[in-house]
Order: structure tokens, then sequence, then C-alpha cells
């Protein structure tokens, strides 16, 4: 799994993500990968990301920035109740994660644990 962030750099994931936050007010997202520290990244306050999908990817989109969350070869899409449920196969850590479009709460499970990340 891989963070891409253009015109800074890329990181490559290779353990569990225990922990993954986004804060869709000033767009800074924390990721924390096992016993390591964690790895952060705050876009300029004055942009407004958008989250969106393709085939291919999750995005957090922001007029100055284009931050990959996840990359993976097909997101199997399921519609259910204003919630758009993106199902990852099974070689990520992520089983899956939730997008309330109403409420831009997004939801991800790992490990059996489930993390609420909140507008």
């Amino acid at each position: 799994m891989k963070v891409k962030a253009i015109k800074t750099k890329t990181l490559t994931l290779t353990q569990s993500i225990n922990n993954l936050r986004i804060n869709l007010d000033n767009f800074d997202i924390t990721i924390k990968l096992g016993n390591k520290p964690k790895i952060k990244y705050s876009a300029n306050e004055n942009d407004v990301p958008i989250i969106q999908t393709n085939d291919d990817q999750l995005m957090v989109k922001s007029p100055k920035h284009h931050f990959s969350l996840f990359n993976f070869v097909k997101i199997n899409r399921i519609w259910r109740n204003n919630k758009l449920l993106l199902v990852l196969p099974k070689t990520t850590h992520l089983t899956d994660a939730k997008l309330n479009l109403d409420t831009g709460n997004l939801s991800v499970n790992h490990s059996n644990i489930q993390k609420d990340i909140k507008k």
C-alpha cells in the first residue's frame, strides 16, 4: 500500500496500519504504523479537500495537493443508505472503508477494530 503526495514524497507502507485519521476540516492525515512514529501530512489550511473515487484508488484532493490514500487493483463499490462501502482486497491490511456522503464521516475497519473518522 502506498501513500503518495505529488510534488512532495512517496511513502511506502509495508507494515500494518494501526490507526488512520483524516481531518476533513484542515486536511490533516495521520497514519500510525505499528510501533513506529506517526506519519502526518498537513495541507494548507485554505485548501478544501474533496474525497473522490475511481476504479483503482480512493483519493483526497485539494486545490494544491493530490493525496492517494489507497492503491489497489479493484474497488467493489456498494451503495447503502447514502454510504459508499469500499470493499478492499485481502492483500491490504484494511478490511473496508465507509464514507458517509451526508456527514462526511469516514469509517475504516482494521483487525476487527473499527475507527471512526469524523469531519
